[in-house]
């Protein structure tokens, strides 16, 4: 059986995470941004393999802003990456996962915050509906 070829943003994310696995978390932040260059933010008319590539980098951005405290920018990174994954089933898991990502880390407390958060879990509950491995997640934040 012929191995089907990777695209240019999923080789750019295979060799992102071994530079992170290395440590070189600056490199592979580098190495998502060039990938991504000239590509439309949504990842419009992308194979579906290079869409969930181009989200996965932003997922990787965000991580690194949260890491570093910068909540604002972490979320704008993961709900780039959901926005991305939006419309394509096949990947309704990792979108939902996002949401959960997203309405976790959007604990402000005014009414306007509080309702994309109600929004963001109802999409999380519709994507993970039935899944165990997120069950527990799920009933955590209150769904």
């Amino acid at each position: 059986m012929l191995k089907q070829e990777e695209g240019p943003l999923r080789s750019a994310m295979a060799r992102a995470g071994a530079m992170r696995q290395a440590g070189q978390t600056a490199d592979a932040l580098a190495e998502i941004i060039r990938a991504r260059q000239n590509l439309p933010l949504d990842g419009r008319h992308l194979p579906s393999d290079e869409a969930a590539a181009l989200a996965e980098g932003w997922e990787f951005q965000a991580a690194d802003d949260l890491y570093r405290g910068c909540l604002e920018g972490g979320l704008e990174d993961l709900a780039i990456a959901e926005q991305i994954l939006a419309g394509r089933p096949e990947h309704g898991e990792r979108r939902g996962r996002i949401c959960v990502e997203i309405a976790a880390n959007l604990t402000a407390t005014t009414a306007d915050l509080q309702s994309v958060r109600a929004e963001y879990l109802a999409i999380s509950e519709r994507l993970l509906k039935g899944s165990d491995r997120y069950r527990e997640l799920l009933a955590a934040l209150g769904r």
